[in-house]
C-alpha cells in the first residue's frame, strides 16, 4: 500500500516522530490504528442509536439503574444465625 501525504501532514508526522524518538512508520502505524479504533467506536455508537430510535433497545436513567442494583443487593443479602 502506498499513501501520498500532503506537506502539512508530513510535517506533523515528522515533528511527532522526532519528539517521541520513533521512526515515522511506527508513528503512522499507531496513528492509523487509533484512528480505526475511534472510527469503529463511532460506528458502534451510531448503530446503538439506530436501535434505540427503532425501539429495539431500551435506555435506563441513572436512578433506574441504582434502584435495580439496590434491589439486587437487598435480595442477595443472606442472614445467617447460629444457635448457641
Amino acid at each position: 500500500m502506498t499513501v501520498t501525504l500532503d506537506e502539512k501532514i508530513n510535517s506533523r508526522i515528522q515533528f511527532w516522530s522526532m519528539a517521541n524518538n520513533q521512526p515515522p512508520e511506527v508513528f503512522i502505524h499507531e496513528a492509523l490504528e487509533q484512528s480505526l479504533d475511534d472510527w469503529e467506536d463511532y460506528m458502534d455508537a451510531l448503530n446503538i442509536c439506530s436501535e434505540i430510535d427503532a425501539g429495539k433497545m431500551k435506555t435506563y436513567s441513572l436512578d433506574e439503574v441504582e434502584r435495580q442494583l439496590d434491589e439486587l443487593n437487598t435480595a442477595s443479602e443472606i442472614t445467617v444465625s447460629f444457635a448457641g
